[in-house]
Order: structure tokens, then C-alpha cells, then sequence
């Protein structure tokens, strides 16, 4: 008997990179953890609090996104949504009673498993496999695209594991029987909003870097296609769709997961779900990088001001129409003097001296941070 499979369709993107990026990090970084592994305390000079690892406003520009194409792809909107269990009858909050029961909020799983496949415009075809679930060993660094995750466990004294890996096809058919995986895989991952929707949380989970693309991107295209490594963990089996399973199960589909499915008369209801996206360059338009490639104006000064009026004076110079903006001295001073003249509200006398002895102050006073 032929299983019936639902297809639910994805978003896909992709970014092309000339060369590695710095972009801004993860939302958190679990191997920052402290902790001792036996031998000695890794990073022993960070406090065990959450601050520590997570990423700073302005100072998260810590990720090198590596040369290549970077794939990716948004899981349903459907399966990144929470829902409350509903309780047994006769345990049900007590109204009025200012007692109720707990509840909390499940995520239903995702899939684990993904077939990237890109074709060259000429039908060449190349494939890999992402596991998104896979756990690397124990003291293991995983690559830099892998992210830390937390998973302590004893007696291994690491708190966090790195997890994703991208395999060839044909290296991912020989089964690793040694390989170890999560639980339990969700759009919010250990518990982060935004775990499944900010790329650099998921570089190695729901995230693709084709490492070596050919050297012209027209017409290359990229299908990505994913699934439940285990049937069971299917989200067609979710607590949430079984509790629904009372009514019609194509009613179900629509009341839990907003999903309107075209079923002939004679099909089965469908036993597993896969995800698929597709992405093609168009073969008429030329892929640029990103603007920053671009050549950059640097001005240098003592001060920010001084910076700012060498670079305005420069600039205006090459064009005609600027012909009257005052030289780079003499603009410096009319800059300093909107930003200091709060200091000189009121004073009628030596502004002059006082204007000279409060830019020198600046100049050896360091910028607030």
C-alpha cells in the first residue's frame, strides 16, 4: 500500500558571498560556559550567569560567515507556533478559587532531515544531506558553521554539545551506528524565540552553505526538501492534531495547523509530511555582492568633529555647486562650535580663549563608550 505524503511548501533564501563576512552572532554562545573537564577550568574568568553568554548590543559582530552560498529556509509558520495540551476531565482549574492548573506551552516537533540539491545550469547536480538534530562527541569542536547547544550530561562535564552536520548524499546513505542526536527538535530549539528565524542561530540546523559553487551563479538552481527521520515524530502525529482527530482529520488539519488540503475522493489521509522549497537564479541578471564591497570613505582626526568637517570639506570640494563651503579649518571650528555652544550660554566675555581651551579639552578627553 503507497503512503500518502502531505508536501507542505517553504521559504527559501539564499545569500551569495565573494568572501567570509563579519555579521552579527548568535543570540547566545554556550561555549562560554564555565566549567572544569577534568584537567583544568575552561574559561574560568566568566561568571556562570546568562549575561555571559549572550550576545551584546554592538559588540556582536563575532561571526565569520564564510565565502560561498548560504541557504536558508523558513520552517512552516504552522510548527512555529505553541499550544497548551488540554487537560483530563476533573483536572481543570479551579475557577474563582485563585488556583490553576499549570500549563505549559508545547511546540510541535520539526523535521531533522534535508536534501539540498543544487543543479548547474548545464543539468550537473550535486546533493548533501543536513541533519539537524546531530550531536557531535563529547570535548568535540564541531566546524564553524556548527552552534553550541546546551546539553549537559553526566559524567561528561561539557554543558553544551555542537549540533547540525551537512553530509554528501552518497557519505550520509553509510549509516553512522555511533551517531548521537537530539531528543526533541523545535522551532525554538533550548527555548529561543527566534531559535528557527535568525540565521545565525541555525547556520548548521535549518541553515546550508554550498562551500564550492560554480563560478557563475545564472540559471543554478537550489531544491531543499525535508523530513522526519523518525515517522512517529511526524507533526502529523502531534498530541494537538490527535485531540482533534475526534472531528473530520482533513477538519483537524484545518483547525490545528491552518492547512487546506486538496484530497481526491479516493486518497488515504496522509502519514507523513515533507517540506519543499525551491530557488533558481535568474540566468538574465547579474549577482552582485553586497553593497559593503563597495569602495569606503575614511576620514581621520583628533577628533569626531575634525574627522567630519576633513571629509565634508573633501567632498564638497569636487563639486562646483559647493564652491562657498568654508575650508577644512575653518569649518572644523563652526562644527565645534554647535556641539560647545551649550557651554557658552550666557558668557559675554572671552569666548574666544574659552572657545580655544575647551576644544583642547576634548581633543585629550577619550570618547564615552
Amino acid at each position: 500500500m503507497a503512503t500518502e505524503i502531505l508536501m507542505v511548501p517553504i521559504h527559501l533564501d539564499a545569500l551569495y558571498l565573494k568572501k567570509d563576512r563579519s555579521v552579527v552572532e548568535t543570540m547566545a554562545d554556550f561555549s562560554r560556559l564555565p566549567y572544569f573537564d577534568g584537567n583544568r577550568d575552561i574559561n574560568p574568568d566568566v561568571a556562570n550567569l546568562s549575561e555571559e553568554i549572550l550576545s551584546q548590543p554592538f559588540e556582536d559582530r563575532g561571526l565569520q560567515l564564510q565565502a560561498g552560498v548560504h541557504l536558508h529556509w523558513a520552517l512552516p509558520d504552522a510548527l512555529t507556533r505553541g499550544y497548551q495540551p488540554r487537560k483530563a476531565s476533573g483536572k481543570e482549574s479551579e475557577k474563582g478559587s485563585g488556583k490553576e492548573s499549570e500549563r505549559s506551552i508545547n511546540f510541535p516537533r520539526v523535521p531533522n532531515r534535508w536534501l539540498v540539491t543544487r543543479t548547474d545550469a548545464g543539468g550537473g547536480h550535486r546533493q548533501w544531506v543536513v541533519e539537524s538534530d546531530y550531536l557531535y562527541p563529547h570535548g568535540q569542536n564541531g566546524p564553524q558553521s556548527a552552534i553550541s547547544y546546551p546539553y549537559p550530561s553526566k559524567p561528561h562535564p561539557q554543558p553544551f554539545r555542537y549540533t547540525g552536520r551537512k553530509l554528501p548524499l552518497a557519505a550520509w546513505k553509510n549509516k553512522d551506528a555511533a551517531a548521537q542526536y537530539l531528543g526533541k527538535l523545535t522551532a525554538v530549539g533550548y527555548g529561543e524565540p527566534t531559535f528557527a528565524a535568525f540565521y545565525p542561530n541555525r547556520l548548521s540546523v535549518f541553515g546550508f552553505r554550498d562551500d564550492a559553487p560554480p563560478w557563475s551563479l545564472q540559471g543554478v538552481q537550489y531544491d531543499v526538501i525535508g523530513w522526519y527521520s523518525d515517522p512517529q515524530q511526524d507533526c502529523l502525529y502531534s498530541k494537538a492534531l490527535q485531540e482533534a482527530f475526534a472531528k473530520e482529520k482533513y477538519k483537524a488539519l484545518e483547525d490545528v495547523y491552518r492547512w487546506v488540503v486538496e484530497r481526491p475522493a479516493d486518497s488515504a489521509f496522509p502519514t507523513q509530511t515533507i517540506c519543499y522549497a525551491h530557488l533558481k537564479f535568474e540566468p538574465h541578471h547579474p549577482v552582485d555582492d553586497l553593497p559593503e564591497e563597495k569602495d569606503v570613505a575614511v576620514a581621520v582626526g583628533n577628533t569626531g568633529t575634525e574627522a567630519l568637517s576633513a571629509y565634508l570639506a573633501h567632498f564638497c570640494a569636487r563639486d562646483p555647486k559647493l564652491a562657498n563651503i568654508p575650508k577644512p579649518d575653518l569649518l572644523e571650528d563652526q562644527l565645534e562650535a554647535i556641539h560647545l555652544a551649550s557651554q557658552f550660554e550666557g558668557r559675554m566675555l572671552d569666548i574666544g580663549t574659552k572657545f580655544r581651551e575647551a576644544r583642547h579639552n576634548k581633543e585629550l578627553t577619550p570618547p564615552a563608550t
